[in-house]
């Protein structure tokens, strides 16, 4: 579904990112000269044969799945003995008991534990809401008016969810205007992942783009080859615009516009954040797959925030609720069956400076997509959402 909905960022768009907030910064890891190679993570096989031996090394199978478990619509029986634990598990059941019925107990929710239905750091990185077309042509300007030149205004735009679906179902084929994107946010971090977001849009082809855009928006930890891709192809302008600056005033307003063909990203931001912005390229050295993940979890999947998980559950249907005990528990946005083994680098767009996980524990990628949208495009596994 997204790269349904990213492949056509290809029109004649200016992007314009504001910010106005403040941070601190890091060391800065080597530039990749070339473009890494990323095949690997291209497209993943959606076959559930994800431990085969060929020639004794593991070797996951890719070919596209043909058969579908028909209990639980997600994978066949190759799979069986990771997949028996979510085809048999209650989450796949058309009615969800959640843990404090059978006990008889209240849930932590409604007793006296004092608990705050807030959990984790309060900030919004991915959407709470699904993703809008603000354009809606047919329905506001008219098709008569599709041509013009358009001025479209983000602000306080969290992620840029609204901004993709806008300009792809918003925008036909052959418009030939020059559409002006005004992005801001008050949130730093906000900011910087939708600027290197753009980037990633804007520098790759269609494909590589989307996928990369995928893990890196929201997958916790990354293939390698997508850190040298993101170092490759946003890395170097930054530091080129951080030398530029580097005599100016810490605070002071530092604009700097990138073309790309037709298209182009402008970046308005204070001296600051654009050396910061260089962090968001590089995790702490002393920080390995393991740690990256037991800071997640601690968020997520926090023992003392069952009740609310389970209270959530419930008002999912089955595919939902496994996409999100699934992505509760591994953070890499993935098909359920497809392997996850070279997903072991942190993600630095979420672990650059501070060892905690930077949002809530309700935060959750179907929020910000509608179900009924993107499942549309589900393959043969209906339920792999």
């Amino acid at each position: 579904m997204l790269y349904e909905l990213f492949r056509d960022l290809s029109t004649n768009v200016v992007f314009k990112f504001f910010d106005t907030t403040t941070f601190a910064s890091l060391n800065m890891g080597p530039v990749p000269s070339v473009q890494p190679d990323n095949a690997t993570f291209l497209n993943p096989a959606l076959c559930a044969n994800t431990e085969q031996n060929a020639d004794g090394k593991e070797s996951p199978c890719q070919n596209t799945a043909n058969l579908v478990c028909r209990s639980c619509k997600l994978v066949q029986i190759t799979n069986w003995p990771h997949h028996k634990k979510m085809c048999k598990s209650d989450l796949i059941k058309s009615e969800y008991v959640p843990g404090w019925i059978k006990p008889g107990r209240l849930p932590s929710w409604v007793s006296d534990s004092g608990l705050s239905s807030d959990f984790g750091v309060n900030q919004y990185l991915w959407g709470n809401m699904p993703a809008v077309n603000i354009l809606n042509i047919e329905e506001g300007e008219g098709v008569c008016d599709i041509h013009r030149d358009m001025n479209l205004l983000f602000a306080a735009s969290g992620d840029i969810r609204n901004v993709v679906k806008s300009i792809i179902e918003g925008l036909s084929d052959g418009y030939d205007g020059r559409c002006t994107l005004v992005i801001n946010d008050i949130n730093f971090i906000v900011v910087a992942r939708n600027a290197i977001l753009l980037f990633i849009a804007l520098s790759l082809e269609p494909e590589e783009a989307v996928t990369t855009m995928i893990h890196v928006w929201y997958s916790a930890l990354l293939e390698h080859a997508m850190i040298d891709t993101l170092r490759h192809v946003v890395l170097g302008h930054i530091i080129e615009v951080c030398e530029k600056i580097k005599g100016k005033p810490s605070t002071s307003l530092q604009a700097k516009t990138f073309p790309f063909g037709k298209r182009s990203l402008r970046l308005v931001l204070k001296k600051h954040h654009w050396d910061e912005l260089k962090d968001y390229f590089n995790v702490p050295q002393d920080m390995t797959q393991e740690d990256a993940q037991a800071i997640r979890r601690r968020v997520m999947l926090a023992p003392e925030r069952v009740d609310y998980l389970h209270r959530a559950l419930c008002n999912q249907p089955p595919p939902i609720r496994v996409a999100t005990v699934t992505f509760r528990e591994d953070g890499i946005l993935l098909p359920y069956s497809a392997s996850r083994g070279k997903f072991d680098t942190p993600n630095p767009t979420f672990f650059h400076k501070d060892r905690v996980w930077p949002m809530r524990d309700d935060a959750s990628p179907f929020e910000g997509w509608d179900y009924y949208e993107y499942i549309r495009f589900a393959p043969k596994a209906t339920t792999d959402v």
